[in-house]
């Protein structure tokens, strides 16, 4: 078969995750590998002690002259097991917990208007229960229509940029729900709230697998970043809990240390956690 009737295969990079670190055992610094049995009291290279270079060198010239333009990035790096258990967990304590933090505050979000519902909540805002279900069917609605766009935007802009908008956003919103007094500031504060959190979900999701943990690492910190639902679902009923006498429409006040505004409380702290992220 002759070189023109052979059809050539796209060619594909492989990226830095899909070089496994097994593959780099018995390698020395200069990128050879040493067939000889290395001394057992000796750091095994591929196993404690980790290059950079022979995964560098088999990335693309595009991706690679990306790499060499990223401010801290070093192609000669090595670094020891140790120090790359050390890594991962300052990258837990600075991205999962606070990533968690934010989740379970868009989760209490979620369910704070049914706490909100066994007080005077009808009453007060002169509404039906027909109302207080089509609230929840626009903010359910909201979800499904702007999942997809959101997440969209998110890997265009940048998941660090867009996705701390979107806390701001809903944290703001969710300050507002304390003050709403009718049927169409609540079904308004509902669509909006729900609309910025529809991606937030996902768009974290991206966020940890994509820029911080590598695939063997990535599904344990999937379960503890999901599990910020069930955490927020033991704590919610507490955190709408009002022990005063007064009855002055309870159901828009939180205490936690002193007594704020329903919806207020959550809305300052998501805030500040959008202004930290």
């Amino acid at each position: 078969m002759s070189g023109h009737d052979m059809k050539r295969e796209p060619e594909s990079f492989p990226t830095l995750k899909d070089v496994k670190v097994n593959d780099l055992s018995h390698q020395t610094e200069s990128g050879d590998f040493d067939s000889k049995e290395s001394d057992s009291t000796a750091p095994k290279v591929g196993i404690d002690v980790f290059f950079a270079k022979p995964a560098f060198s088999i990335l693309s010239d595009e991706v690679q002259l990306s790499l060499r333009r990223t401010e801290g990035f070093d192609p000669e790096l090595t670094w020891t097991k140790q120090e790359d258990r050390w890594v991962t967990f300052k990258t837990d304590l600075c991205v999962l917990i606070p990533v968690f933090l934010i989740y379970v505050c868009l989760a209490l979000d979620r369910s704070n208007i049914g706490n909100a519902l066994t007080d005077n909540f009808l009453k007060d805002l002169n509404i039906t229960q027909n109302d207080f279900n089509n609230s929840l069917l626009i903010g359910h609605a909201a979800i499904g229509v702007f999942d997809i766009p959101s997440n969209i935007l998110a890997k265009r802009l940048g998941p660090h940029r867009y996705l701390s908008f979107l806390v701001l956003a809903w944290g703001a919103v969710t300050v507002g729900q304390g003050f709403i007094s009718n049927k169409s500031q609540l079904y308004a504060c509902r669509l909006l709230v729900n609309m910025f959190e529809a991606g937030a979900g996902p768009g974290y999701a991206y966020y940890l697998s994509a820029r911080f943990y590598r695939d063997r690492e990535i599904a344990t910190r999937y379960a503890y970043f999901w599990s910020a639902n069930v955490f927020a679902s033991a704590i919610g009923g507490l955190l709408s809990g009002h022990p005063s006498a007064s009855r002055n429409a309870w159901w828009r006040w939180v205490v936690l240390p002193v007594h704020h505004l329903w919806g207020y409380h959550d809305g300052r702290r998501l805030i500040r956690l959008g202004m930290a992220a």
